[in-house]
């Protein structure tokens, strides 16, 4: 199959030469691979490698999501469980809020219970629309201090509060799927699983 893909990918970059390269990164049992073509710096001809890390975004949210079912299922946690519920009983410094008060009258403080874990990962809870990178020079910031508005100038992440009612309809959300940036540009031969428990330690803590 990598020979195959690799020569479909090599026959794009030909007819497209305003594109320099290319890195495709897929699971097979949880073990991460990745097929790389063309260049990853033109200017420089520096090959494109499984090394150079790339922005996917919400192309992630797929795996976030398939990771953290697993990770509740597999503790005997239904999805139906309420976030701030299982924060609590994590231990967690950080839980979903209210906006302040003078910015969003209409907002009920029930809500704030009502959000389920199913509802974090089918975008029917919170904002957050996109999730902005972090350059690979500076030290990654921690699950908390980008959810609660501390990196906002450095980094553009405005505080996640809960702003409309839960399960209500479908609105794009990247805060629901929150997860650190690892599995989009993971090293050839690491695991999902090694990166599945970065993700429980940042948000669950003890659990």
């Amino acid at each position: 199959m990598n020979e195959k893909v690799t020569n479909g990918l090599k026959d794009l970059l030909r007819s497209n030469p305003h594109v320099g390269g290319a890195s495709i990164g897929y699971i097979d049992n949880y073990e991460v691979s990745s097929i790389n073509v063309g260049f990853a710096r033109i200017t420089s001809g520096e090959n494109m490698t499984e090394d150079h890390f790339m922005e996917c975004a919400s192309l992630s949210k797929t795996v976030a999501a398939a990771f953290s079912i697993e990770y509740f299922t597999s503790r005997g946690i239904p999805m139906t469980t309420s976030v701030n519920s299982l924060l609590d009983e994590a231990g967690s410094k950080w839980k979903l809020t209210l906006p302040p008060t003078n910015e969003k009258s209409s907002v009920n403080a029930k809500w704030v219970d009502e959000i389920t874990l199913t509802m974090l990962v089918n975008h029917t809870a919170l904002g957050m629309h996109y999730v902005f990178g972090v350059p690979l020079s500076d030290e990654f910031p921690s699950a908390e201090a980008l959810l609660n508005g501390s990196q906002e100038k450095t980094y553009g992440y405005a505080p996640l509060y809960v702003e409309r009612k839960p399960g209500a309809e479908f609105k794009y959300s990247g805060g629901g799927v929150y997860r650190p940036p690892a599995p989009s540009g993971v090293p050839r031969g690491e695991t999902h699983r090694f990166y599945r428990a970065t993700f429980s330690r940042e948000m669950w803590h003890s659990r």
